[in-house]
């Protein structure tokens, strides 16, 4: 009976405030998101290594391809975490708080 309660009142009790995204909360996360794809890195020197030593059509196919891996891995991570709050909202909730801790003690040490 516990675990039904536990069960039917999960939102209430893991998110009490609303968890809907306005627009002022969306678009910082959203700028943030286009600052780090737009960002250079070790993909971006695969790609230019790839047009450089092959073609324009190799360099067309690693941007596509790596594309397409973030996207499956973002998939799958969301998808991780959604079955995480869903089948184990103490170990969710667990992790979430080991990750405020350390992210607190971080700040310090800055």
């Amino acid at each position: 009976m516990i675990f039904y309660y536990a069960y039917k009142n999960f939102d209430q009790n893991l998110f009490p405030h609303s968890t809907a995204l306005n627009l002022s909360t969306w678009l910082p996360f959203a700028l943030v998101c286009l600052l780090g794809a737009m960002s250079p890195g070790p993909s971006l020197a695969t790609v230019i290594r790839n047009t450089v030593v092959g073609s324009r059509y190799h360099g067309i196919a690693t941007g596509v391809s790596h594309a397409f891996g973030i996207g499956v891995y973002a998939l799958l991570s969301v998808t991780g975490l959604i079955i995480l709050i869903q089948e184990a909202p103490i170990i969710f909730r667990v992790l979430t708080s080991l990750t405020q801790y350390f992210g607190q003690h971080l700040q310090v040490l800055d």
